[in-house]
């Protein structure tokens, strides 16, 4: 967990497309929340 502070997080409505010609946030649309741990 020390490994972690002062990251932060992303939380996307949707998954990430994994594609090598991504679209705009990974396909992962709306952002839904985030913080800083």
């Amino acid at each position: 967990v020390a490994d972690l502070k002062g990251h932060s997080l992303i939380i996307h409505a949707q998954g990430d497309n994994y594609s090598d010609i991504p679209k705009p946030l990974g396909g992962g649309g709306a952002r839904v929340a985030c913080g800083v741990i």
